[in-house]
C-alpha cells in the first residue's frame, strides 16, 4: 500500500511498502517511471505531476463525507500502486504539453493550425478517409495526390449531433450541409465561381455528424456535379432576389439531410 500525506506546508510525504519507507514525490515519479507506468496521455510521471495529482484526489476525496483520516489540516490518501491514480494521473500541464505536441506535428506535417474551429474534426475525417488537411482554411479542406500526381480537391461539412428530448437518440435531421457563398457581378459569373471555385471544382463533398465525444456517427459522401446539380436551383433562386437584401443578408444555401441521404454514398451509418 503506498500512501500520501499532504502536509501543512503543503509538503507530500509518501510511505512507499508495507514497511512504511518514507520517499519523496520525485523518488516515486522515478520508481512509477521504472517500473513503466506512464498517466494516460502517455507522459512519464514527474514530481509535479505526483504532486499535483495528489492534491486533486484529496481535494476529490474530502469534498465527500468519506472515512479520509484527517487531524488538523493533515489528510492522508491511501491506494495501490496499480489503482486507476497510475492509469488516469493527468494535469492541466499534461493537456498544454500534449496540445504543443499536436500545434508541432500539424506544422510539421502542413495541416494548418488544428485548434482553429472545427479543424480536428477535419483532420479526423482526412485521416479516415487517408487523405490529407489542407495548411489552409481558404479553399479545400483536404486534398489526396493520385499514383498519376493528379491533385484531387474535398470539401468537409460537420455537423454536431442534435438529441431527441424524449428518447436522447440522435435526431437525422442533424446531417446537414451548409455553403457560404460570394454573391459576384452577373449570372455568369456566379455560375463560373461555382463551378471552378465553390462546389463542382472538388471531386467530393463530404458530410459528416459527430457526437459530443467528436466521434463520427455518420458520413456521406456526393459528387462536386452532383451537388452543384441539387443547390443550383436554391442558389439562382437567392441570387436573384432583391438586392437590397441581399446586402443584408449573405448569398447562403444548404444541403438537407433528406437530399443528402436520397443522392449521397453512406460511409458511416448510425
Amino acid at each position: 500500500m503506498t500512501t500520501k500525506t499532504l502536509s501543512e506546508a503543503n509538503r507530500i510525504i509518501i510511505e512507499w511498502g508495507s514497511n512504511g519507507k518514507q520517499i519523496t514525490a520525485s523518488e516515486l515519479a522515478k520508481k512509477l517511471n521504472e517500473l513503466g507506468l506512464t498517466t494516460a496521455t502517455g507522459l512519464s510521471y514527474t514530481r509535479d505531476r505526483i504532486h499535483k495529482e495528489v492534491n486533486r484526489l484529496m481535494k476529490k476525496r474530502t469534498s465527500k463525507k468519506s472515512k479520509t483520516k484527517t487531524k488538523t489540516s493533515v489528510t492522508t490518501y491511501d491506494f495501490d500502486v496499480d489503482t486507476t491514480f497510475i492509469a488516469t494521473g493527468y494535469t492541466v500541464a499534461d493537456l498544454a504539453e500534449k496540445m504543443q505536441e499536436v500545434i508541432h506535428i500539424a506544422k510539421m506535417i502542413g495541416a494548418g493550425d488544428p485548434l482553429a474551429p472545427c479543424r480536428y474534426r477535419e483532420i479526423l475525417m482526412a485521416n479516415y478517409l487517408s487523405h490529407e488537411v489542407s495548411e489552409t482554411l481558404q479553399g479545400c479542406d483536404a486534398f489526396k495526390i493520385t499514383d498519376k500526381g493528379k491533385r484531387e480537391v474535398f470539401e468537409y461539412k460537420t455537423k454536431t449531433c442534435k438529441r431527441s428530448k424524449k428518447t436522447g437518440g440522435i435526431l437525422p435531421s442533424s446531417l446537414e450541409g451548409r455553403y457560404d457563398l460570394s454573391s459576384q457581378i452577373n449570372w455568369e459569373e456566379q455560375d463560373k465561381y461555382l463551378r471552378k471555385e465553390k462546389i463542382m471544382n472538388y471531386k467530393y463533398h463530404y458530410y459528416a455528424v459527430f457526437n459530443e465525444k467528436q466521434q463520427m456517427k455518420e458520413l456521406w459522401m456526393l459528387s462536386g456535379k452532383k451537388v452543384y446539380n441539387l443547390l443550383l436551383p436554391a442558389i439562382r433562386e437567392k441570387y436573384f432576389q432583391d438586392k437590397k437584401h441581399l446586402k443584408n443578408q449573405s448569398l447562403y444555401v444548404s444541403l438537407s439531410a433528406e437530399k443528402i441521404r436520397k443522392n449521397g454514398t453512406c460511409l458511416i451509418k448510425m
